[in-house]
């Protein structure tokens, strides 16, 4: 099924579906609203969409939402669950060797999944973007350099379909959830 759940002026959407109508009254919108899903804990509901809407001068209106895939990432951690040390920083963030081995579950036949790899230090600023890549393999080796003193890595994933933007990475812990899975190389 699909969940709503209202907080001040948005709307954060659950859901099994990859499509969803529904009819949203403005007087419980005050015009705009941003609506969103989010996985908590992440593939309980395995869809999101970020929206932002306004219903001008009408007292409802109705909308079909296509919704994205979230990406289940299996190595070189799984999103399926709590991530170990999620949200730690410097020295206690999560570690892995290189060359780094990234796979994830495929969302589909002739899907393209673009991946970005960046090089950041605390407090955070961008140092390098190191990797800007677009695969067709659900699966990569990547040899990275040993991170140094107050600095990790930044590993972004998104899905494509022709055109179509169809899933993206979320990553979770105990407080919370990001679009990116963030470790230092050992």
């Amino acid at each position: 099924g699909t969940s709503f759940f209202p907080h001040k002026n948005n709307i954060l959407i659950k859901s099994h579906h990859t499509k969803f109508t529904m009819k949203i009254k403005k007087k419980q919108l005050q015009n705009t609203i941003s609506l969103t899903s989010c996985m908590q804990p992440f593939l309980e509901w395995t869809h999101k969409r970020l929206l932002d809407i306004s219903i001008p001068g009408k007292n409802s209106t109705k909308l079909d939402v296509d919704l994205e895939k979230i990406i289940h990432l299996t190595a070189p951690q799984d999103n399926g669950d709590i991530m170990d040390l999620w949200g730690e920083k410097g020295e206690g963030r999560i570690a892995f060797k290189s060359p780094i081995e990234f796979a994830w579950e495929s969302l589909g036949d002739n899907v393209q999944y673009h991946y970005l790899i960046n090089r950041i230090t605390e407090p955070f600023k961008n140092i390098v973007n190191h990797i800007k890549e677009t695969t067709n393999q659900t699966s990569l080796s990547i040899e990275l350099p040993l991170s140094r003193e107050n600095e990790f890595y930044l590993f972004h994933l998104y899905a494509t379909k022709g055109q179509q933007r169809i899933g993206e990475l979320k990553t979770h812990g105990k407080h919370g959830y990001g679009n990116d899975l963030r470790f230092r190389v050992k």
